[in-house]
């Protein structure tokens, strides 16, 4: 069982890093922007920081509430994430960078400004259907779909407003905290295996 989950945190994580070197590779063969200007672009690093941080804490806040008011059913609804909510916190945070970084690049700086905010959000919505759409199909998993795509709207308004940066800040940031709910509630934080 260690060695089967072992393997599928590696697949994550190579196919996360795999996702942003392509979508890092087409963005340049595409746009060429000087990749300076599409991480910070219009505004400093501070700003995108500080942006991408409100993001997350906007994103954090409908988990929060649902994790206080139907705990046993988001329980039923994350057991699968649960395995990688047994790691430490370091790897948790590189997870959770990897899936911001390549998921930012391809749905917003690729699609969003191929498509517009709203066709890449619907397709990020969708990406994530192996969740929400997944059985068991739980109230919680269900509103995963809509909660997707006003996240995808959300970082789509971070990019187009403050910069690739913010965009990534926050999608890592409410991963990170989600991952730290889930393990603090759901596994005990100073629990031992």
């Amino acid at each position: 069982m260690a060695e089967e989950q072992n393997l599928s945190l590696k697949t994550l994580i190579l196919l996360q890093s795999a996702l942003a070197l392509v979508s890092f590779v087409i963005i340049k063969l595409v746009f060429d922007p000087g990749m300076g200007k599409l991480w910070l672009y219009p505004s400093s690093l501070y700003y995108n920081l500080v942006m991408g941080a409100a993001g997350a804490i906007i994103l954090y806040f409908p988990a929060y509430l649902y994790l206080r008011h139907k705990k046993k059913e988001l329980l039923q609804a994350v057991r699968p994430l649960l395995p990688i909510c047994r790691r430490p916190i370091a790897l948790l945070a590189a997870i959770s960078f990897l899936a911001g970084l390549s998921e930012e690049l391809l749905f917003r700086a690729l699609l969003q400004r191929l498509l517009g905010i709203w066709p890449a959000s619907i397709l990020f919505m969708l990406a994530h259907a192996g969740f929400w759409a997944a059985p068991p199909r739980t109230q919680a998993r269900m509103l995963f779909a809509p909660f997707s795509l006003a996240a995808g709207l959300l970082m789509g308004l971070l990019f187009r407003e403050a910069g690739l940066t913010a965009a990534v800040t926050a999608h890592f940031l409410y991963d990170l905290a989600a991952f730290v709910m889930l393990k603090k509630e759901f596994i005990g934080v100073g629990r031992r295996k």
